[in-house]
């Protein structure tokens, strides 16, 4: 069900209305009047109204007493404790049964000195290896979860699980990721980094040609650190990068004439849908970045190793070393 705050996001669009409001109405219109927006602006005046009515809906559950009491650290305490106990992990100290209390204490104390206390004792910690849990090296973990719950637990953070398709095909994009073959059979991943207003309005011309920059993505495995994850099939992909501006090439497309962009070609072979590029090569649709992990990746390879900081999945967020 919906809260009140929740409802009034809907009710400014429909709320018993049949259309949308006038504001709305005349924002898609100032798209159609442009030679340039008109081909698309079907398809991008309802990106912009999902994307508005996402953000609010963001907003209001943030305020949400609904969504607080769910993700509270009592719910976090009453999902792990058990009148068994729950066993616990370190890294390199191994696993220990942890009865209610200390499992109360590491969840949901209020105090950091009884919470690290409780780990001391739990473990039989000395000096050196509590001050590498103080410094988030050695985190204590839940060890009946897996890496395939860790993994699947990252794509929901970093992927678009909803990727939309326009007509049936998806857009080349900022964060789109694509896999390409090679003639010796391995594969080789790519995200794509162009701006987000540089694909699209593109020249539809004869013999016009678009240049999409990407940055190559090495496969590694999960023990080693990585930046992203991907699904492919029952599989996860842990894909590893530096962000160095010598790991981006280039591929050049020819825009679809009737949106003025980089689509999909209208039928995908068994290797799924893929972007063919200018030189025959298939470029394959393996994911889509949420915005602010493709806006990270785009200002780490601005600033040559700046960072931009996010509440990320703390598993992720040590794996990746950030």
């Amino acid at each position: 069900y919906l809260k009140p705050e929740l409802t009034q996001i809907m009710d400014h669009f429909r709320g018993g209305r049949p259309r949308l409001d006038h504001a709305a109405a005349s924002h898609l219109l100032a798209k159609r009047s442009s030679e340039l927006e008109f081909p698309a602006s079907a398809d991008s005046f309802s990106e912009f109204i999902v994307s508005l009515i996402v953000r609010d809906f963001s907003d209001a559950l943030h305020g949400s007493p609904m969504v607080a009491s769910a993700s509270s650290l009592g719910a976090v305490e009453r999902c792990v404790a058990s009148s068994d106990g729950q066993k616990l992990k370190l890294d390199s100290d191994g696993e220990k049964k942890a009865d209610s209390k200390k499992l109360k204490t590491i969840i949901s104390d209020e105090s950091y000195e009884k919470v690290i206390d409780a780990i001391k004792q739990l473990f039989g910690l000395n000096g050196s290896k509590v001050n590498r849990v103080k410094q988030g090296k050695n985190p204590v973990q839940i060890a009946t979860v897996t890496s395939a719950q860790y993994a699947e637990m990252t794509t929901i953070d970093l992927l678009n699980n909803y990727p939309r398709k326009w007509n049936g095909r998806y857009q080349l994009r900022s964060g789109t990721i694509v896999r390409e073959r090679d003639e010796g059979g391995s594969e080789n991943y790519y995200v794509c980094v162009q701006p987000l207003c540089d694909g699209v309005r593109l020249d539809t011309s004869e013999g016009a040609v678009s240049s999409f920059p990407f940055l190559a993505l090495d496969i590694v495995n999960e023990d080693k650190r990585f930046n992203l994850v991907l699904k492919n099939g029952d599989e996860f992909v842990y894909l590893a990068t530096k962000h160095k501006l010598s790991q981006i090439v280039s591929f050049s497309f020819s825009a679809d004439p009737e949106t003025r962009d980089i689509r999909t070609a209208m039928s995908a072979d068994v290797g799924g849908a893929y972007f063919a590029d200018n030189d025959g090569k298939k470029l394959y649709w393996a994911g889509e970045l949420k915005e602010l992990y493709a806006m990270e990746i785009q200002n780490a390879l601005a600033t040559q190793g700046g960072r931009v900081g996010g509440n990320k999945f703390e598993w992720f967020r040590l794996k990746s070393g950030g």
